[in-house]
């Protein structure tokens, strides 16, 4: 995912890459979204143990939240761009694996 978002501005590559760690990978707690395991763990985010392009999501779903949550500001703003930019990475992945499923997305 980094070698993604090696041309996006510092800021948005860093906010994106900080939800992706603090929501956590693996191993969620049902219904927290937060995980023990974190992305360093296991960096080649491996298929058979977790659905990447739904990980994406949540965490494009959760920062939408905080944003919501937020009174407006350049970091709210920041927040609604990483979750775009997860959304988007999260159909990139779809796109690459088996492109029919993009329809299916929601």
């Amino acid at each position: 995912m980094e070698r993604r978002l090696v041309e996006a501005p510092a800021s948005l590559r860093e906010r994106i890459l900080d939800a992706v760690r603090s929501y956590g990978l693996g191993n969620r707690e049902k219904g927290k979204g937060k995980s023990t395991a974190k992305v360093g763990d296991d960096p080649t985010f491996p298929v058979s143990r977790f659905p990447f392009p739904s990980f994406l999501r949540e965490v494009a779903d959760a920062l939408v939240e905080e944003a919501q949550s937020a009174p407006p500001s350049r970091s709210t703003a920041l927040t609604l761009l990483a979750a775009d930019a997860l959304v988007t990475l999260a159909c990139e992945a779809v796109a690459e694996s088996d492109p029919a499923q993009l329809a299916e997305m929601r």
